[in-house]
């Protein structure tokens, strides 16, 4: 009987949600999953809470968590450890520009009290207002956390930006500053503009607040520590690997004297001995010891001036007394000016002040300590090592002759169940796995021994020179020594071997890349390659026909030893032992006078891209190249690469004489059982190249024409199992070239149907569908109907590309729907706040009141709350149902707005119930009769001449106002115009809210309170509705 999880102690329960798998998110929903979760939460883990703090994450959660502590201080006691981790902008990328945060009034007045009490310097009370740089919020967040015990500062990413060469303009865009040429261009700009988003002094604005005070020339400790650093215990930065950043060990000196310190671990230190905030300044007199008992220091790169200076270390070594432990790992010593002697003179020092506390044999430098005997020893480290792989060793030895052991269920399975399995990894995964366990050692090393990819990324296609390969030359040097080894056999593992052209060709030609091939051909020559049984040739050209550069010349191939060794090879073993794979273009004919047509398997041809002199020429190499491959008879996948030349190409009947033979010959190669067509289309868009009788894998991908359609539709394409397709639609040149033709073309191709489909027996289909995608509008209907027998599965990969497929396009046209809609809405609006205006400054004057300091603010509230009823009463209900139709109209369910009101829709339903929802808080029942009323007092006025027309502005020559109105006007309850009786709103919590949530860090304002509100302002009792 399996024992519930609900009725476990408590004590194993805290140990399984204090696990530090479990983010804060897990535990919050482990809290609302059951009320036990929940009091073990909030009673053993809330108080011990660890907290990730994002710098400039996306999502903001620095900033919301801060919001959430001025607004309840006492969460800030239940951290206990806080791992800060790096997300900056990357200048490239929007998606990864954070926003600007905006305080409230309230907060702004709140950080403002926090900052000068804990004497935060100007620039990080700025930035913190500011918004953008939340590394800034660090030193607030720690005025929150006085039960903090570790701090790990992570991989510290300094720069506020990621910004690349030639990246300035995006970076400017993302930091939003305008870009004024006037001022200098923009890396100057953006150099000037993001130092204002920077630390004053140090690398940090956690560090640019822990300054010393002098003292007799000494510093006697942090100004004054935030709660948060005064029981702080262990302090952590850094992060050892290839994206370790370098950080100023002259800045770490203050976290030495924090009262309650115990281990400090920092990589990636270098010492910058110009700085103006040199050591000196950080050197604590004798009456200020460190507490630190166990202290880690390595330093980043391999370089000179990366390295911790010995001064440093030595004035280190002074202020410590109570080290258990001490590691320093200065990596340049070896290379540089760092011996055996002056290791060992520094360890010593450190003994000599840390004699009580100390052991010798735990303390290490570059891998030196003490023996047993008090030697130095620069190796102890290696040693130790050694001793623990040993031990290690006979543990394991012990165990295996142990007659009950049984070895774990990976090791017994069989040697080809273990080779699939690794190759679903990374070499560099097989690579640890191999020195992890002993069982799986050897096949982990024939793993990545047996395939070799020697390959290569194009730059410029024009000159077909690469910009990275697969090897660098150090490393195809390294390789070769290691091949050359007589220790390692690894190329006997050799299975496959994966050459592309371009591997060799270079700016300056690589003789050490050419050397790897030359070694592996003699190797494969020798006969010390038993196992090799593939060979890859990637020699397709991405340039066009007419280039001079070919693929195939002697800068971008092996040279002729490896081909003849390999073909030497592959003629002694028999088909099943040895395949060939092949990628070419079409012109490289060459290619196979050189290998072993004859283990042909795989075959791509390829057109050239780019523009073409004679399609007749390229269609006539397609030919005789594949007669030649069919030769071998042992040609299992073809495919066939066309393009998108002849755009503008008249009528083309000279071709379909050298099409019809190009199709005699593919249904000729009757050992093919995959065909694939890609890339534009064969020749003609309308040349369908129907696949030899006895393929089972049929794969149609580019453009095709109707005229393609009606043939695919007749052919019944008998044997074949699985269909892929991937078409997409001609553009209006390529339409108009086969209307010149005479052939069947359409605008689009939802007026274009089958009407019937042979295609049937299907085991599986797949249709890769996007935005140029484009198939008859019954295909899919006819081909589901013939092949009912079509796996689930396979239906639901369909179903859900469709479903990507209109998401898309709605994504992009949603958004235009919103902005139509919303740009009638915003001139209403904006007319409307207009009149508002204009009317409370008239009556203003005409109640001949005194004009107080607080005159904006009051004209703003009322102004605003005014247009915002009116927004819920009238304008908001009519937004949602433009958008509404616009939708309908987008999916097609509407003709026109008169067909939408017939047709029963979720809005027209319920309009009466919308109109409510809206007027929620207004009484609204005697609106007709306020209405008729006005009008009435409106016409007799109007009679009397009291009130005119000019245009759309309205004279009301009583009240002395000129007016913009609409045709309709309203005259609102009493009861509204009392909803808020003083008028300004300041004393209320709604009008609150909605000052603080308008105000942002550009707010300059003090401290000091408005003092009493105004009389109110008495508005007349008509109110005209503005649009």
């Amino acid at each position: 009987m399996v024992t519930s999880i609900l009725s476990l102690p408590n004590e194993i329960l805290f140990q399984i949600l204090g696990d530090e798998c479990l983010s804060n998110g897990d535990l919050g929903r482990a809290e609302s999953t059951c009320r036990l979760f929940q009091a073990n939460i909030q009673e053993y883990i809330a108080p011990r809470r660890r907290y990730t703090f994002w710098v400039d994450a996306v999502d903001q959660p620095a900033w919301r968590l801060v919001r959430h502590l001025l607004a309840n201080p006492k969460l800030g006691e239940q951290f206990v450890e806080i791992n800060v981790q790096w997300k900056r902008r990357i200048a490239e990328d929007k998606e990864t520009w954070t926003k600007d945060w905006k305080w409230k009034r309230k907060e702004v007045s709140r950080i403002r009290k926090l900052t000068a009490k804990w004497r935060m310097n100007t620039r990080t009370a700025y930035n913190i207002l500011r918004g953008k740089n939340s590394e800034a919020l660090l030193p607030l967040l720690l005025c929150f956390t006085p039960n903090l015990k570790s701090l790990d500062l992570g991989n510290i990413d300094r720069d506020i930006m990621d910004c690349g060469r030639g990246e300035h303009v995006q970076a400017l865009e993302a930091l939003g500053v305008d870009i004024n040429y006037e001022n200098g261009s923009a890396p100057g700009i953006y150099s000037s503009e993001s130092q204002m988003f920077m630390p004053d002094n140090h690398q940090l604005f956690f560090f640019d607040n822990l300054e010393y005070q002098d003292e007799g020339g000494f510093n006697e400790g942090p100004r004054k520590l935030p709660p948060g650093l005064s029981n702080l215990e262990h302090f952590s930065l850094g992060a050892r690997g290839k994206d370790e950043k370098p950080f100023n060990a002259q800045d770490l000196f203050p976290v030495f004297c924090f009262p309650k310190i115990k281990s400090i671990h920092a990589s990636g230190l270098i010492d910058n001995g110009d700085d103006m905030y040199s050591i000196v300044r950080y050197t604590p007199n004798s009456r200020k010891i460190s507490p630190v008992k166990h202290l880690t220091l390595e330093s980043y790169g391999r370089g000179r001036s990366t390295s911790i200076r010995l001064d440093s270390t030595k004035r280190i070594a002074r202020i410590t007394r109570n080290l258990e432990t001490l590691i320093i790992r200065n990596k340049s010593s070896r290379i540089y000016d760092s011996t055996k002697k002056r290791d060992e003179k520094l360890a010593r020092r450190f003994l000599k002040y840390n004699k009580d506390t100390l052991d010798p044999t735990r303390l290490r430098i570059n891998g030196g300590s003490f023996n047993d005997a008090g030697e130095y020893d620069e190796d102890a480290e290696k040693r130790e090592g050694v001793a623990r792989r040993q031990r290690l060793f006979e543990q394991t030895q012990t165990r295996l002759r142990n007659p009950n052991f049984k070895p774990p269920p990976m090791v017994t399975l069989k040697p080809e169940i273990i080779s699939r399995i690794l190759s679903f990894l990374q070499r560099k995964d097989v690579f640890n796995l191999m020195l992890s366990s002993k069982a799986l050692y050897k096949p982990c090393y024939h793993n990545i021994w047996s395939g070799f990819a020697f390959l290569a990324s194009y730059y410029d296609l024009d000159t077909h020179f690469a910009y990275k390969y697969s090897l660098t030359d150090n490393e195809a040097d390294y390789l070769l020594n290691i091949i050359s080894s007589i220790e390692t056999n690894g190329i006997s593992c050799l299975e496959q071997l994966e050459v592309e052209s371009g591997f060799l060709s270079d700016w300056s030609h690589s003789y050490e890349r050419e050397d790897v091939l030359k070694h592996i051909s003699e190797e494969i020559e020798r006969g010390y390659t038993p196992k090799f049984k593939a060979l890859h040739l990637k020699f397709r050209s991405y340039v066009s026909r007419d280039r001079s550069l070919a693929p195939f010349d002697d800068t971008t191939r092996p040279g002729p030893d490896f081909f003849a060794a390999v073909k030497k090879y592959s003629e002694q073993k028999p088909p099943h032992e040895f395949s060939l794979r092949i990628e070419m273009n079409a012109q490289s004919a060459e290619l196979f006078d050189l290998c072993d047509i004859g283990k042909l398997t795989n075959l791509q041809l390829d057109s050239r891209f780019g523009k073409f002199l004679e399609a007749e020429n390229e269609l006539e190499e397609f030919i005789n190249l594949l007669a030649i491959a069919s030769v071998s008879g042992q040609l299992k996948v073809l495919t066939l690469g066309g393009n998108l030349y002849k755009r503008k190409a008249k009528r083309l009947d000279s071709l379909w004489d050298s099409l019809d033979a190009l199709q005699k010959v593919v249904s000729g190669l009757k050992s093919v059982t995959s065909l694939a067509v890609k890339h534009g289309y064969l020749f003609h868009p309308s040349f369908l190249l129907l696949p030899p009788e006895n393929v089972k894998v049929l794969s149609y991908m580019g453009r095709m024409s109707p005229c393609w359609w009606r043939k695919f539709a007749k052919h019944p394409f008998t044997g074949i199992e699985r269909l892929n397709l991937s078409c997409d639609s001609l553009d209006s040149h390529e339409t108009k070239s086969l209307g010149i033709a005479d052939e069947e073309t359409y605008a689009s191709f939802t007026d274009f149907r089958l009407g019937e489909l042979e295609v049937s027996g299907l085991k599986w289909l797949s249709v890769s569908e996007s935005q140029s995608s484009a198939y008859p509008a019954d295909f899919f209907e006819r081909v589901l109907k013939n092949n009912p027998q079509l796996p689930p599965y396979c239906l639901q990969a369909i179903v859900k590309n469709k479903g990507d497929l209109f998401t898309e396009n709605m994504k992009a046209k949603i958004p235009q729907i919103v902005s139509s809609c919303g740009n009638e809405l915003n001139k209403q609006l904006t007319k409307a706040l207009e009149g508002y205006t204009q009317d409370f400054a008239t009556t203003f004057l005409r109640q001949q009141n005194p004009l107080q300091m607080d005159f904006e603010k009051i004209m703003a509230n009322s102004s605003l709350e005014l247009l915002t009823k009116q927004f819920e009463n009238e304008h908001a209900l009519s937004f949602v149902k433009d958008c509404a139709e616009a939708l309908r109209k987008q999916i097609g369910q509407d003709e026109g707005k008169k067909d939408a009101d017939k047709k029963p829709s979720s809005l027209d339903e319920s309009s009466d119930s919308d109109s409510d929802f809206f007027d929620a808080d207004e009484d609204s029942s005697d609106d007709s009769d306020d209405d008729d009323e006005f009008e009435e007092d409106y016409e007799t006025r109007l009679a009397r001449g009291e009130v005119s027309y000019e245009g759309n502005v309205m004279i009301d020559r009583l009240w002395g106002t000129a007016l913009p109105v609409s045709d309709e006007s309203t005259d609102e309850s009493d009861e509204e115009e009392g909803d808020d009786d003083d008028g300004d709103g300041d004393d209320d919590d709604d009008d609150d809210d909605d000052e603080e949530s308008n105000d942002n860090t550009d707010y300059t304002g003090g401290d000091d309170d408005p003092g009493p509100p105004p009389p109110p302002v008495v508005f007349p009792k008509s109110r005209r509705r503005y649009i």
